[in-house]
């Protein structure tokens, strides 16, 4: 068939002759470490996400790590809000906790993240990274906070567990926070995302 001409199709083009200049370095402030989000939520809750990826040429790897800066941030903020009376949800992709995930697929600083966690007594963190449905209760110095694992938005329907998704609502009663979890889950185009196994969790 021969070898199209080079200014015809782009994708034939031969490579330049240099490579375009870097990208303007980053401030010093640690590998992917940045100050945790707040989004504000109606009432008197808020959410708020810190970032663990952290890029690996080996297949297979996905751990993370969050950096002393964003610990540091999210302790103060998690403080302050307690303070204020806010209902504190914190959502980061990789598990909260040591053994929840395999030693290269986990958060290398899961455990400082726990600690924080239950020191503060966040009143609730959702995770994914598993792809699949979890709830886990972390547990230190007599404080207890929920872990919710959210499977896959994306799955098939016949994969090791079909794609879910979860709605929150966070309430006030009788002096403590109530949130209502139901499960979405994903019945084929016929159906769509079907509701089940709700459940309430109290702190």
């Amino acid at each position: 068939t021969g070898r199209p001409p080079a200014g015809r199709f782009p994708c034939c083009r031969p490579p330049p002759r240099q490579l375009p200049p870097p990208p303007p370095a980053r401030p010093p402030a640690g590998r992917h470490e940045r100050a945790p989000r707040r989004a504000v939520q109606p009432g008197r809750a808020r959410g708020g996400d810190v970032a663990g990826g952290q890029p690996r040429l080996l297949q297979d790897v996905g751990e993370g790590r969050l950096g002393q800066r964003q610990l540091d941030t999210l302790r103060q903020v998690l403080a302050e809000l307690r303070t204020k009376g806010f209902y504190r949800l914190l959502m980061i992709h990789h598990p909260p906790a040591p053994g929840l995930a395999t030693r290269l697929r986990a958060l290398q600083d899961a455990a400082a993240l726990k600690t924080i966690l239950c020191e503060q007594q966040a009143e609730m963190v959702i995770y994914g990274h598993n792809h699949r449905r979890e709830m886990t209760w972390l547990e230190e110095a007599g404080n207890k906070v929920p872990a919710i694992g959210v499977a896959s938005g994306s799955m098939a329907l016949h994969a090791h567990q079909p794609a879910e998704w979860n709605l929150y609502e966070i309430s006030r009663q009788s002096g403590k926070w109530v949130t209502q979890v139901t499960i979405h889950q994903w019945k084929g185009p016929a159906e769509g995302f079907v509701p089940r196994d709700p459940f309430s969790l109290e702190n």
